[in-house]
């Protein structure tokens, strides 16, 4: 099945200004149109993580989630990493990591910090928060 976009939503009885609950306004006519190119993308079975250069703080293409990339400390020392997902995240996923090493968590996240242990010190990875 190949879902395609139909039509714009830029007709003069869907634009305006709405409000996001932070405040922020957006043409509801732009909005509109990135919502649909995401739903497409979702339906056609392609849910991506990033455009492919992943670098720290980069968010998922359209995904909700975080790539983080940082140097763990010592063996099993806390290893705080700050984050701007706007919530507590639910889980990770370890993307890449230059040597052999286990990484766990035994602290209650925030929403602006997770925190970390390897089982072996500087070991550097990259993760997938969501």
């Amino acid at each position: 099945m190949q879902v395609v976009r139909s039509s714009n939503f830029n007709s003069p009885t869907s634009s305006g200004v709405l409000s996001n609950k932070q405040g922020n306004s957006f043409d509801k006519g732009t909005e509109l149109n990135r919502l649909f190119d995401q739903i497409i993308l979702v339906l056609s079975g392609r849910v991506a993580f990033c455009n492919g250069d992943i670098s720290n703080q980069e968010k998922g293409e359209n995904i909700d989630g975080q790539f983080l990339v940082f140097t763990s400390a010592g063996a099993d020392a806390q290893t705080t990493i700050a984050h701007s997902l706007g919530r507590v995240p639910s889980g990770y996923i370890v993307v890449s990591q230059n040597k052999s090493a286990s990484l766990y968590t035994d602290t209650t996240w925030t929403t602006s910090d997770i925190y970390l242990k390897s089982s072996t010190a500087t070991t550097n990875f990259t993760i997938f928060i969501f």
